[in-house]
Protein backbone atom coordinates (compact mmCIF):
# COMPACT_ATOMS: atom_id res chain seq x y z
CA UNK A 1 0.00 0.00 0.00
CA UNK A 2 1.36 3.39 -0.95
CA UNK A 3 1.70 5.84 1.92
CA UNK A 4 0.67 9.24 0.64
CA UNK A 5 0.21 12.67 2.20
CA UNK A 6 -3.07 11.71 3.83
CA UNK A 7 -1.15 9.49 6.32
CA UNK A 8 1.48 11.95 7.62
CA UNK A 9 2.13 10.14 10.93
CA UNK A 10 2.71 6.79 9.18
CA UNK A 11 4.93 8.41 6.54
CA UNK A 12 6.97 10.20 9.22
CA UNK A 13 7.38 6.97 11.25
CA UNK A 14 8.66 5.11 8.17
CA UNK A 15 11.13 7.84 7.21
CA UNK A 16 12.39 8.02 10.79
CA UNK A 17 12.93 4.24 10.90
CA UNK A 18 14.66 4.31 7.49
CA UNK A 19 17.12 6.89 8.77
CA UNK A 20 17.90 4.91 11.95
CA UNK A 21 17.69 1.27 10.81
CA UNK A 22 19.73 -1.15 8.81
CA UNK A 23 18.34 -0.79 5.31
CA UNK A 24 18.44 -3.28 2.43
CA UNK A 25 18.96 -1.45 -0.89
CA UNK A 26 19.19 -2.08 -4.60
CA UNK A 27 19.92 0.33 -7.46
CA UNK A 28 18.70 -0.01 -11.04
CA UNK A 29 19.77 2.33 -13.85
CA UNK A 30 17.73 2.61 -17.06
CA UNK A 31 18.02 4.60 -20.26
CA UNK A 32 15.23 5.03 -22.77
CA UNK A 33 12.35 7.22 -23.94
CA UNK A 34 14.73 10.20 -24.11
CA UNK A 35 15.72 10.05 -20.45
CA UNK A 36 17.93 8.34 -17.94
CA UNK A 37 16.45 6.97 -14.77
CA UNK A 38 18.07 5.63 -11.62
CA UNK A 39 15.92 3.86 -9.05
CA UNK A 40 16.91 2.96 -5.55
CA UNK A 41 14.80 0.84 -3.25
CA UNK A 42 15.35 0.82 0.48
CA UNK A 43 13.53 -1.73 2.63
CA UNK A 44 13.31 -2.19 6.40
CA UNK A 45 11.67 -4.78 8.57
CA UNK A 46 8.65 -3.44 10.43
CA UNK A 47 5.81 -4.61 12.60
CA UNK A 48 2.28 -3.37 13.25
CA UNK A 49 3.53 -2.08 16.61
CA UNK A 50 6.44 -0.15 15.03
CA UNK A 51 4.27 1.64 12.51
CA UNK A 52 0.85 1.43 14.12
CA UNK A 53 -0.40 -0.10 10.89
CA UNK A 54 -2.16 -3.49 10.83
CA UNK A 55 -0.26 -6.38 9.23
CA UNK A 56 2.85 -4.27 8.49
CA UNK A 57 5.88 -6.53 7.97
CA UNK A 58 8.08 -4.31 5.81
CA UNK A 59 8.31 -0.64 4.86
CA UNK A 60 9.92 0.49 1.62
CA UNK A 61 11.04 3.66 -0.11
CA UNK A 62 11.57 3.92 -3.85
CA UNK A 63 13.50 6.96 -5.04
CA UNK A 64 13.53 7.73 -8.77
CA UNK A 65 15.94 10.20 -10.25
CA UNK A 66 15.13 11.06 -13.87
CA UNK A 67 16.91 13.32 -16.31
CA UNK A 68 15.51 14.40 -19.67
CA UNK A 69 18.34 13.94 -22.16
CA UNK A 70 17.06 16.72 -24.43
CA UNK A 71 16.34 19.46 -21.88
CA UNK A 72 18.58 18.37 -19.03
CA UNK A 73 15.63 18.78 -16.64
CA UNK A 74 15.98 16.62 -13.53
CA UNK A 75 13.17 15.16 -11.47
CA UNK A 76 13.23 13.25 -8.17
CA UNK A 77 10.25 11.23 -6.96
CA UNK A 78 9.98 9.35 -3.68
CA UNK A 79 7.34 6.68 -3.03
CA UNK A 80 6.86 5.13 0.40
CA UNK A 81 4.81 2.03 0.95
CA UNK A 82 4.03 -0.71 3.47
CA UNK A 83 3.57 -4.40 2.76
CA UNK A 84 2.43 -7.38 4.78
CA UNK A 85 5.17 -9.51 3.17
CA UNK A 86 8.40 -9.78 5.10
CA UNK A 87 11.89 -9.74 3.56
CA UNK A 88 11.85 -13.51 2.95
CA UNK A 89 8.68 -13.18 0.87
CA UNK A 90 9.50 -9.93 -0.92
CA UNK A 91 13.06 -8.68 -1.37
CA UNK A 92 13.71 -5.18 -2.77
CA UNK A 93 13.96 -6.48 -6.36
CA UNK A 94 10.51 -8.10 -6.14
CA UNK A 95 9.06 -4.97 -4.56
CA UNK A 96 10.42 -2.89 -7.44
CA UNK A 97 8.74 -5.18 -10.01
CA UNK A 98 5.42 -5.00 -8.14
CA UNK A 99 5.60 -1.20 -7.94
CA UNK A 100 6.43 -0.91 -11.67
CA UNK A 101 3.50 -3.17 -12.54
CA UNK A 102 1.21 -1.05 -10.40
CA UNK A 103 2.41 2.12 -12.17
CA UNK A 104 1.76 0.58 -15.58
CA UNK A 105 -1.76 -0.37 -14.47
CA UNK A 106 -2.41 3.17 -13.24
CA UNK A 107 -1.18 4.63 -16.54
CA UNK A 108 -3.49 2.33 -18.52
CA UNK A 109 -6.49 3.41 -16.43
CA UNK A 110 -5.70 7.12 -16.72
Amino acid sequence: MSVKGNRPALRKAIVKRMDASEVRKIFTPEKGHGRTERRSIAAIDASPTDLTWPFAAQADRITRERENLTTGKKQIQCIIFVTSQDCTQADPAKLERVQQAQEIGEEEVA
